[in-house]
């Protein structure tokens, strides 16, 4: 397996305080035939100089930058289609990969019936320090996960940043000539259309940290239920509700109740389009 090159993506959007972290994750990695793409999607907070001056001549580090702000999809789609490798490791510029992540997700990956190995991570909040399990994946075993589909349709106990895929299986998959579509929850719409009929090899050794911080993009205010509903559900709801029945609709339904008895109670703002989709959703 050290002959094959595993291409990591690393699209970036204003992470002067972290990207330097998590680069050299990657940097030191026990498996060394890597690339690290970094795209930069037109960050003002000096991002790009830093990435320039720790990273600019390291032959392991390919640096690109978008004339201007493109947003997450497209710039996630600018990063992978500069991937080369056999392997493809999508990562956030703010997160932390253990230096045995490549190394052991390889491993599982010369048994050819997978497509995807996925590892255990914890969250960890940068204001207090705290590292936890998310409660989706705190009891979950290795091994193979036989309903993964389902899993990642109502769950979702793993995260795209820390899955090792076959680029020639996610090349299968795109849209339109694009792997990710311009939504927030890229990252888990894509989870869910390359686990629809591939095999994921689950491993519960945590491997790294998904840091929770002011300016992660899950911090924007309805910007995931928008996504999802708005963006993600117009997609998938014939093929999940075909697929799951009751069980999908009431996770619908038991959505737009929360939604609406946050609005009621003042903790989440009034989104007409979320709010339509929402019932929509909720009665075909």
């Amino acid at each position: 397996m050290n002959n094959r090159l595993v291409s990591v993506c690393i699209p970036v959007y204003n992470a002067a305080k972290y990207i330097e972290e998590t680069v050299n994750c990657f940097l030191l990695q026990t498996y060394e035939n890597v690339e690290i793409i970094i795209q930069d999607d037109f960050s003002t907070d000096g991002t790009w100089e830093i990435l320039n001056d720790l990273f600019g001549k390291n032959p392991k580090v390919s640096l690109f930058r978008n004339e201007k702000n493109l947003g997450i999809g497209p710039n996630w789609n600018n990063a992978y289609e500069k991937a080369t490798g056999e392997y493809v490791i999508i990562a956030n510029a703010d997160d932390i990969h253990n230096n045995t992540f490549i190394e052991k997700g390889l491993e599982k990956l010369t048994d050819q019936q997978i497509d995807f190995v996925s590892f255990k991570y914890k969250m960890y909040f940068e204001k207090t320090g705290l590292k936890k399990f998310t409660s989706k994946n705190e009891f979950m075993k290795s091994g193979y996960v036989e309903n993964a589909f389902e899993k990642i349709a109502f769950e979702n106990p793993f995260h795209i940043i820390f899955t090792v895929f076959r680029k020639k299986k996610l090349d299968e998959i795109k849209l339109n000539g694009q792997l990710f579509l311009n939504t927030q929850v890229c990252d888990a719409e894509l989870m869910l259309r390359y686990a629809e009929n591939r095999k994921l090899y689950y491993c519960d050794e945590v491997i790294g940290y998904y840091r929770i911080h002011e300016t992660n993009n899950s911090t924007i205010p309805l910007g995931e239920l928008k996504s999802y509903y708005n963006d993600v559900l117009p997609i998938w709801h014939s093929t999940l509700s075909k697929k799951f029945g009751y069980k999908f609709r009431k996770g619908i339904i038991m959505g737009t109740l929360f939604y609406i008895k946050a609005m009621v109670k003042g903790k989440s703002p009034w989104n007409y389009k979320l709010f339509f989709n929402m019932l929509r959703f909720s009665i075909i």
